[in-house]
């Protein structure tokens, strides 16, 4: 059966004990969620430990039917409260990056800067952190096509552990990223361009270094449309 955290609504493991994403408990009846019944609330007796479980009956016909079939319950949209604060924190950033003295491309919608540095790139970007605070996350791209194979992955763990903060992904269309994030609410100038610094030239240095044995082609072509 689904738990769901009572606060934020994010999905939970029957043995998690805090919400993996606002942090908050899940023991108790506090944390028992949509389709979770305690065994208090159950009863003794056989009718109760043969019911169906609410995750399991058929979904019902007629427009509620998708309802019923949905694993987890759609993200809710942001309050007015975390708009305005993302808003502020996105400002902000905008002054560092100025200040920073580097060229720049906008996306308001989005709220993410594309900083260009060289052939160096970076976008930065301000989304929801909880419910009170918010992600600044400076994420370089690297190498799009790389032949993704155990000694690729391998490699790029082993230069995690060389890198205090700023890390290797794999996105979805398995492109190779780096990527640091700090909350808003502690991100100051220095901190601002120390990370955008710091996370475009090693990915910058990175591609060569990863092109030249798996191939690819360079991610940050990708990312603005012409050869970096």
């Amino acid at each position: 059966m689904t738990r769901f955290c009572p606060k934020c609504g994010t999905t939970a493991n029957a043995e998690d004990r805090f919400c993996g994403s606002c942090g908050s408990p899940l023991t108790g009846e506090g944390g028992l969620g949509t389709g979770q019944v305690s065994a208090a609330a159950a009863g003794p007796g056989p009718a109760a430990s043969m019911q169906p479980a609410a995750s399991m009956q058929p979904a019902p016909a007629g427009p509620s039917a998708s309802a019923a079939t949905t694993p987890s319950p759609a993200p809710s949209p942001e309050s007015p409260a975390m708009a305005a604060r993302i808003e502020s924190v996105y400002s902000r950033v905008g002054d560092y990056l100025r200040a920073a003295e580097l060229k720049f491309m906008e996306n308001a919608k989005e709220k993410s800067y594309t900083a260009l540095y060289g052939s160096a790139v970076a976008v930065v970007r301000v989304t929801a952190a909880g419910t009170d605070d918010t992600w600044v996350s400076f994420l370089a791209p690297v190498v799009s096509g790389a032949r993704v194979q155990p000694d690729l992955l391998e490699y790029l763990v082993r230069k995690n552990a060389d890198y205090a903060a700023t890390k290797f992904h794999l996105s979805a269309n398995n492109e190779i990223w780096l990527q640091y994030s700090v909350l808003g609410s502690i991100l100051d100038a220095t901190t601002c361009k120390l990370a955008v610094f710091f996370t475009m030239i090693t990915a910058d240095n990175e591609d060569d270094v990863i092109r030249a044995k798996w191939d690819g082609r360079p991610a940050a072509e990708l990312l603005l449309g012409t050869p970096a």
